[in-house]
């Protein structure tokens, strides 16, 4: 650490939940730093948006275990709050001048100095990627990289400046009242995901409400009358080279600010996510949205995932197989959307490895070292062995799922796996193409990818078993791409979102939309027990109906 007569620091491990709190006097106050981890590691450094912390507003991603494990696994985490903006923080005094955000941008600095960094990652959301963008165009030797979440560039638009002096005098006149957290939110979330008349508000939104119970008015007074005067940067951005990476969900009211912020950079060193059915904040809202396009942000850097903690259902192909050279920054100008381009990606992605001399024989031994949890396939072969029709629907790929189910033994149980075909190519090259044809006519879906509806697949399993009689599913899915076909159940079905993922979120927030039973599930334990529970259930109500239908008959 580097020594300072302006500087000083305070222990608060265990308040922090293994983190080390910082109090760092700089040149316009004083600033909150959490660090997480070894700090002989590169170091990452984040930003949180109006009212927010680290706790607040990144707690939702470093919580999610695959994202956690790529981030914990290469950086040290240095969490900086805005001034005041720190768990217990006292109110700043009145009569203090007033920051600008140059003056918050020019605190990074002053905070990097203290800790003897070099050249650093950052992580911002909105107002807090607007103040890292700003260090990072002022200090560009500082900054190695930006993962920017539903940023801000441009000055206050008429709209935004209204709406942030409305806050501006909540907070003056009445603190943080009622009305004024509810404006936050409606910055924060997606309307889903924030309830209403009939629907209750979702977990996240009621932590984030308890925690900005404990802000200080008047210093979230003051980080909102340095953002509501913020200048333009729109034309510093041509500047910038650094690679960036932009995610922003569509229903942000900040979307098009990201599209305009991408629009500007070098796309040979930028790239967009789209995020669907999410607000601003996608750390805490979609935090799985973010793991794949930054595994290969990072690959870009050398960085990866390490092997052991890749069990994500979404990533099984191990970063830590695939050389780091492979991300060139020009391989990020593409509009990334894990969704709906989700397929081109890693059709791009296969034909770049061959390129660099990897062959389909290094990604299928790759792809053995995924790790599949043993209660999972504990249920896969109970459940094939009580006669059980197992079948796979999955915006994967063919390649990556026949192979990891072979490794593991369990092939053999699945009659069908509808998903998105694989070929090698005269060339020996891996290609990944969409499950639908995508030159001819569209699936009409609004809530799936063009290149795969699995409402529609379900449908035609219905249809295909409706002569010999009816059947009974049990749908297992986590992604946004899983709600469709979980509409398309019906009540004697049953549907088992994984708990805080994508479609167990869609289904809390519209509960009624659902006719099949949903019995939610955590971990590979839950689901197997889950799963044979509901079989014992089906089974014992089919001889029920089997036996009152023979008695009905024997009446006649």
């Amino acid at each position: 650490m580097a020594d300072s007569n302006d500087s000083f620091s305070v222990d608060m491990e265990k308040i922090h939940l293994g983190g080390k709190e910082h109090l760092i006097r700089t040149g316009c106050g004083s600033v909150s730093v959490i660090v997480y981890g070894d700090q002989d590691k590169p170091a990452l450094i984040t930003y949180p948006d109006l009212a927010l912390n680290h706790v607040s507003c990144f707690q939702g991603l470093f919580f999610c275990p695959e994202a956690a494990s790529l981030l914990l696994h290469n950086f040290c985490i240095y969490h900086i709050s805005p001034p005041g903006h720190e768990l217990g923080a006292a109110a700043i005094c009145p009569e203090d001048p007033l920051p600008s955000v140059d003056d918050l941008a020019d605190q990074i600095i002053e905070v990097l100095n203290f800790f003897g960094l070099g050249a650093v990652m950052c992580m911002g959301v909105t107002a807090g990627a607007y103040i890292l963008t700003l260090f990072a165009l002022k200090y560009r030797e500082r900054v190695l990289g930006l993962i920017l979440v539903s940023p801000l560039c441009k000055a206050p638009s008429w709209s935004e400046w209204f709406y942030n002096k409305l806050m501006s005098n909540l907070l003056y006149f009445y603190g943080m009242c009622g009305l004024l957290k509810e404006c936050l939110l409606q910055r924060y979330f997606s309307k889903e995901v924030r309830g209403s008349a009939g629907v209750p508000e979702s977990d996240i939104v009621q932590a984030c409400k308890r925690l900005l119970d404990e802000r200080q008015a008047i210093n979230v007074f003051r980080f909102l009358q340095a953002i509501n005067r913020r200048p333009d940067i729109t034309e510093g951005l041509k500047r910038l080279r650094c690679r960036t990476l932009i995610f922003v969900g569509d229903s942000s009211p900040f979307h098009s600010e990201a599209l305009h912020m991408t629009s500007k950079l070098d796309r040979r060193f930028s790239a967009l996510v789209e995020v669907q059915a999410c607000g601003s904040m996608v750390t805490e809202e979609q935090p799985h949205a973010m793991l794949i396009p930054m595994e290969f942000f990072l690959m870009g850097y050398g960085l990866y995932r390490p092997c052991h903690f890749s069990d994500s259902p979404r990533s099984p192909l191990s970063p830590s197989c695939i050389s780091p050279e492979l991300l060139s920054p020009e391989s990020m100008g593409l509009k990334l959307k894990p969704i709906k381009t989700r397929v081109s990606l890693e059709d791009r992605m296969m034909m770049e490895l061959h390129s660099q001399g990897k062959t389909v024989e290094n990604i299928t031994e790759c792809l053995k070292g995924t790790p599949l949890d043993k209660h999972i396939i504990a249920a896969i072969k109970a459940l094939h062995a009580l006669g059980c029709e197992l079948r796979i629907i999955s915006d994967a790929n063919q390649l990556y799922i026949e192979t990891i189910l072979e490794h593991h033994g369990v092939l053999g149980c699945f009659s069908q796996i509808d998903t998105n075909p694989t070929f090698v190519d005269e060339e020996g090259r891996l290609r990944i193409f969409p499950f639908h044809d995508l030159n001819s006519t569209p699936h009409g879906c609004k809530l799936c990818p063009p290149n795969m509806c699995k409402g529609l697949v379900i449908d035609q399993i219905k249809a295909s078993v409706s002569d010999s009689g009816k059947k009974r599913f049990i749908y297992l899915g986590d992604g946004s791409g899983d709600y469709c076909p979980s509409l398309k159940l019906g009540e004697s079905d049953f549907v088992m979102p994984r708990k805080k993922y994508p479609l167990w979120k869609h289904i809390c927030g519209n509960p009624m939309l659902i006719k099949a039973k949903v019995h939610e599930w955590s971990t590979g334990e839950e689901q197997e027990r889950i799963l044979l529970h509901l079989i014992d259930t089906i089974a014992i109500e089919d001889n029920v109906k089997s036996a009152n239908a023979s008695q009905s008959n024997s009446s006649d």
